[in-house]
């Protein structure tokens, strides 16, 4: 179950909609190598409506009290009803805010590790302590690994985490723990989801896509230039060959070759290393599949749910697909999960062998994800007498939430209770009792009445006696 907090102050809660604590949409993005977001839209009835400032205010998620996302306030807008959409960034981005400035490692080079370490704590210099966010685990390459960079310019932190990725390669992970925000750069992700999402089951919608823009299958990697102008290659520790290959990649796209140079590596064995992971990535996230499912977390089903990160075991005999992919992106429904989307990168058999070093970890997880999956058949085939469709659901929550809204906007002020009511007339003894005000319209006041006209005796009495006096009386 999600909650959602501003710096510590509830925005929203399953349990606590009925006291205004509410979203009508919530949206959370994650994304492998990108801040993510989370958009979500609120009625001013919301106690915390007012609450959060733009870039300050901290939005976290949390499922079942563990935090599963944080970020800040970016934007928001209002309609006419002051209704009011707002737009977070994920934590990643609060890089953005500090920037570095020039430096020469030209001449003394630094190390990976050392030049990691001075970017994060540059920042945490610079940062508000509130978006602290500490050096993590690094193994993209040999932390001993040379920079010789020189910059001339101001840069901000992010600026300079790329020019790492893009030249080592990798993905950069943001974890909490024990309170601290840390960030990993790691050379793979190896980890293993225990679920297995498979068509028929809890597969709802499946597309697949392959963006070639950048795709290449064979790449010459190349170093820094000696004093002779000459470039260093990988030849000396790659038997004898200038350039590395991705089999899976050459199978799936053919043979494409790309020349790629990091001006700063002096050593064969770290260029190598460098040129493996990125070939690694760029064959990985050229072939992605776009897929509906529902995790099986939210069928009550004990396991993990789903992460960015993570490979998950994709089974769908229509679309010939029995693989491990990589999840490089979510867009999480809060408020209906069975609506969430995942991204999936290329397969399994294309990590490398530091992954296939796990093999024992991921071939243990595989067989939880059997039983998972062989427990959620179970499920299934009993669904039909014993459980409403998603679709029934999602017609009886309409209702559900429709209820609730007229129970949030009711004013006792307003209305009567049914004993107030037993003390009034019936429209019809109304009826009997009164005429309408618009007949009242057509008849004298009393004083009107007693201005143009006088009583009949008084007129009586008055006509009887000028009858008299015409007859000589007195």
């Amino acid at each position: 179950m999600y909650s959602v907090y501003s710096d510590g102050e509830l925005l929203y809660s399953p349990d606590s909609t009925i006291l205004g604590y509410s979203f009508s949409t919530a949206v959370v993005t994650y994304e492998i190598n990108k801040a993510g977001s989370f958009e979500f839209t609120m009625a001013s009835t919301n106690p915390s409506y007012g609450k959060m400032s733009k870039l300050k205010s901290i939005i976290t998620i949390e499922d079942d009290d563990e935090e599963i996302w944080r970020g800040r306030v970016l934007d928001d807008e209002k309609d006419f009803y002051n209704v009011k959409k707002t737009f977070c960034e994920g934590e990643f981005a609060f890089f953005n805010d500090v920037v570095y400035p020039p430096y020469d490692y030209s001449t003394t080079t630094t190390t990976l590790q050392r030049f990691f370490n001075n970017l994060i704590k540059y920042y945490n210099q610079n940062a508000s302590s509130y978006r602290s966010i500490q050096p993590g685990i690094l193994d993209v390459a040999p932390p001993e690994t040379s920079i010789n960079w020189k910059s001339e310019d101001y840069s901000d932190i992010m600026t300079e985490l790329s020019k790492l990725s893009s030249s080592f390669g990798g993905y950069y992970h943001l974890r909490r723990q024990n309170g601290i925000s840390y960030l990993d750069y790691l050379s793979e992700l190896s980890d293993v989801s225990e679920q297995e999402i498979v068509f028929g089951e809890n597969l709802i919608d499946l597309t697949e896509y392959i963006d070639a823009t950048d795709v290449y299958t064979y790449m010459i990697p190349l170093g820094k230039r000696d004093e002779n102008g000459t470039r260093l290659n990988i030849t000396s520790v790659n038997n004898g060959q200038n350039y590395i290959f991705s089999s899976i990649g050459e199978q799936t796209f053919g043979k494409i070759t790309k020349v790629v140079s990091w001006d700063e590596v002096d050593d064969p064995t770290t260029l190598k290393n460098n040129a493996d992971s990125l070939l690694s990535s760029v064959i990985e996230m050229a072939t992605t599949i776009e897929i509906r499912a529902v995790d099986l977390k939210f069928l009550g089903v004990d396991v993990d749910r789903l992460k960015v990160g993570e490979f998950v075991h994709v089974v769908s005999e229509p679309h010939g697909i029995d693989s491990n992919f990589l999840c490089s992106k979510i867009s999480l429904d809060l408020l209906e999960p069975e609506q969430s989307e995942y991204t999936f990168g290329l397969v399994f058999d294309a990590l490398t062998d530091i992954q296939v070093s796990d093999a024992k970890k991921a071939d243990d997880a595989y067989k939880v994800s059997i039983e998972t999956s062989n427990a959620f058949n179970s499920f299934s085939g009993d669904a039909q007498n014993n459980y409403a469709t998603i679709a029934a659901l999602n017609a009886l929550r309409s209702e559900v939430n429709s209820a609730l809204d007229k129970i949030e906007n009711f004013d006792p002020g307003k209305y009567a209770t049914k004993d107030d009511l037993e003390n009034y007339l019936t429209p019809e003894e109304a009826r009997d009792m009164f005429v309408t005000r618009s007949l009242l319209n057509d008849y004298l006041t009393v004083d009107d009445a007693r201005e143009q006209y006088t009583f009949v005796s008084d007129f009586e009495e008055l006509k009887a006696r000028v009858d008299r006096l015409e007859e000589g009386e007195t």
